[in-house]
């Protein structure tokens, strides 16, 4: 029997597609006996674990409290050591997550378990920022209906991207859903498999038919009244808001004499009612309904109306499809899969740059052709209906889930791995790891150099005199590769660094800190590059930035162009030094200044940057550490003055004068005070007039192309400094002419 884990959050009220998701199929998995199914509910309004059990499903009850708490506290047990000690070591174990939010709990249970952690992605999380940051929305919205790549710079989204790393495969609801996450997240489509919802059409049936006359009695709605159903959470998202404010003005018309809105669902209900200008007689509100309820209005109803401006394969949608409702859906997401020609009508949605748009007249027109060509609008719903058995069913959504499962748990067969050539004809790479007190994290940092898919290499451990059990961790590894160097009094990270170059005998060099981690496919990627690009001298990579715990917060995606890299090192140090590999000869030919301590790694970045390419792989291949023990931490007003200097004799090889006050600004931008500094007119006027200044010098127009320096600065301005570039434009032109 396959153990299968389902991980759910807690609703009392049941009121949500989530809900009949997890009540159609997890129904379902205990009819079969191949499977042995427990449902991890969450967030239960209760102050200690209980288990349960009903039919063949086991419930596994976790109070809110504990949910708070992603590590243990002292007090009680974490949620992820809750639901560790749940399974055990149970083998060949699937655990489904059925929320976005809970994929952070993939990493705690893919370090303990040995189970197949699946997701069922419901929606979008991008196309949730149209009501939180609708720059971001549409900008990303552009991208993704053009088939273009673009850069993630939302801190949510960056996390988002990572939790998919947890996740051995992810179940999307549509096709819409599978191509958002290859085409905005590059993630690779053979770990998303499509599986529609579904439901079971039996559940809308009724024991005793019912005629619409009598339900219209019934729920207090006249016989003569049309009435176009809206079903869903009242909110901006579902594009009601915006269907209120067009029908107060449609009821006014003659055609829409009879014509009543009913909105069934709980949300925002004071921006709705504000948003009727008229006609209050000819909405109505209903608040949430239960199951039983709803499918009787499905049967009363008219029309089903989905105007959402983010939907991915809707309940709602099926279930008006399966009650024969014909339905008028946005043209959208998902809803472009399940509503066609054949089987409903479409409703445009355009997405300008000010906020989405709906129509009047295209609703108008719409609902009177649904209302007053019976024939037509029956024919549609009975094709809707035909589409929902065959497309949305509860058994194809189970079987397929079930087959999902096998699947995964099926060893990868027939699959050739990547083999790399023999150790003698790979080039040797020298691994570089200075320490210094580094006993908490050591052990791990060693774990993920020895996982390296890249076997050729010798790593350079120099201890810096550490006081901690840094040297009792070293003398205790057995790998033959390692070099063991003692400096028998502290002589400082840029010292050290210089001493493991000059011992290095390899073809290149990478860098690695002592608490940070490699990626098993960090040195391959790397090392294939620099292989295959002689011109360029060194390489970083993306990075994730990981908690004390070793927890994935977030993810930085750094420029990957050298022109872009070269001309981002006059305001910012585009690498990660922990992340970078760098050819041997230029790295013992130029050393590490000791004049820079602090910022030793940008420094000699730009040393490298003026006979060679740079770039940085688009992959995360380092885990970076951020704890309170970190160098840069400790050393940060130290730094900061090494910075100041640096870019000040950068600014004086091409030739820019600077004031006090425009390095001080120039310093803004290199530590991203972003929107929080330049919030005023004059403070975008002399970041304006500062960049001119810069990019218009004659050294950087004879080394790069205008199209260069001028994509180059939009990306400063909105990536670094959190601004549109036109905020900046005028202000600079108007300071140039001024001071002219």
């Amino acid at each position: 029997m396959i153990p299968v884990y389902f991980i759910d959050r807690h609703n009392q009220l049941n009121n949500n597609g989530l809900n009949t998701y997890t009540h159609q199929l997890t129904t379902r998995l205990a009819q079969n006996p191949q499977l042995r199914l427990t449902i991890i509910w969450l967030e239960c309004p209760q102050e200690a674990i209980s288990k349960s059990v009903t039919g063949n499903i086991s419930h596994l009850h976790v109070p809110h409290t504990i949910n708070k708490a992603l590590e243990h506290n002292g007090t009680h047990p974490s949620i992820a050591q809750v639901i560790i000690n749940e399974i055990g070591n149970t083998p060949n174990a699937i655990i489904h997550l059925n929320w976005i939010n809970h994929c952070v709990l993939g990493w705690h249970l893919k370090n303990a378990t040995d189970a197949k952690i699946v997701l069922t992605c419901h929606c979008l999380p991008w196309r949730d920022l149209l009501a939180a940051d609708y720059p971001t929305f549409y900008q990303l919205n552009k991208a993704y209906t053009r088939n273009q790549k673009t850069a993630i710079g939302h801190v949510l989204l960056r996390r988002e991207m990572m939790s998919y790393d947890y996740i051995d495969h992810i179940i999307t609801v549509t096709n819409s859903a599978r191509r958002s996450l290859t085409g905005l997240y590059n993630i690779d489509s053979s770990k998303i498999t499509v599986i529609p919802n579904g439901i079971s059409p039996g559940e809308l049936k009724r024991n005793t038919p019912v005629t619409r006359e009598r339900l219209r009695k019934k729920y207090g709605f006249a016989p003569h009244e049309k009435i176009v159903l809206y079903v869903g959470k009242v909110t901006v998202l579902k594009g009601i808001i915006h269907v209120i404010r067009q029908f107060s003005r449609l009821a006014a018309k003659p055609s829409f004499k009879n014509v009543r809105l009913v909105i069934a669902g709980y949300g925002d209900y004071k921006e709705a009612l504000q948003s009727i200008t008229g006609r209050w007689t000819h909405i109505t509100f209903t608040g949430n309904l239960c199951k039983g309820t709803l499918y009787d209005f499905y049967a009363m109803a008219d029309i089903g109306l989905i105007p959402s401006f983010t939907e991915q394969c809707s309940y709602t949608a099926i279930e008006m499809m399966m009650s024969g409702l014909p339905v008028l859906a946005a043209d959208i997401d998902g809803l472009q899969e399940m509503i066609n020609t054949r089987n409903g009508l479409r409703l445009h949605i355009r997405f300008t740059p000010k906020g989405p748009l709906i129509n009047g007249k295209e609703l108008e027109q719409k609902i009177n052709f649904l209302l007053h060509n019976t024939q037509a609008a029956a024919a549609l719903a009975t094709h809707a209906r035909q589409q929902a058995l065959q497309r949305y069913s509860a058994l194809r959504m189970t079987s397929e889930t079930v087959a999902l499962y096998e699947q995964l748990l099926q060893p990868a067969n027939g699959h050739t791995p990547y083999q790399l050539p023999t150790a003698h004809t790979l080039p040797l790479v020298t691994i570089l790891l200075p320490c210094f007190n580094a006993g908490t994290y050591l052990p791990e940092c060693l774990s993920s150099i020895f996982r390296q898919t890249y076997p050729h290499f010798e790593l350079i451990i120099i201890n810096d005199a550490s006081a901690d059990n840094t040297d009792t961790i070293i003398r205790q590894q057995t790998d033959t590769r390692i070099i063991h160097i003692e400096n028998l009094e502290n002589k400082g990270i840029t010292a050290t660094l210089n001493k493991g170059i000059q011992l290095a005998q390899g073809k290149y060099i990478a860098r690695i800190d002592a608490d940070d981690r490699m990626t098993p496919d960090r040195l391959e990627r790397q090392v294939n590059f620099l292989e295959e690009h002689v011109a360029y001298g060194m390489t970083g990579a993306q990075h994730n930035i990981i908690n004390a715990a070793g927890l994935p917060v977030n993810r930085i995606c750094p420029l990957t162009d050298s022109n872009m890299l070269k001309l981002s090192l006059l305001f910012f140090n585009p690498f990660a030094h922990p992340a970078v590999t760098m050819r041997s000869s230029i790295a013992k030919d130029l050393l590490y200044d000791t004049a820079f301590g602090s910022c030793e790694d940008y420094e000699l970045w730009f040393r490298i940057a003026e006979s060679h390419k740079i770039h940085n792989l688009n992959l995360p291949l380092l885990d970076y550490r951020v704890h309170g023990q970190n160098h840069s931490i400790q050393q940060q007003k130290q730094m900061q003055e090494n910075v100041m200097q640096l870019l000040s004799r950068e600014l004086d090889k091409i030739e820019v004068s600077h004031s006090a006050e425009e390095l001080a600004l120039h310093m803004a931008i290199h530590l991203g005070y972003g929107a929080r500094y330049f919030n005023a007119a004059e403070k975008m006027a002399r970041l304006g007039n500062w960049l001119h200044k810069i990019t218009g010098t004659s050294l950087l127009a004879q080394q790069y192309p205008a199209a260069t320096l001028h994509k180059f600065k939009k990306y400063l301005v909105e990536s670094r400094c959190g601004l549109p570039f036109n905020a900046i434009t005028p202000y600079a032109h108007h300071l140039s002419h001024t001071s002219s």
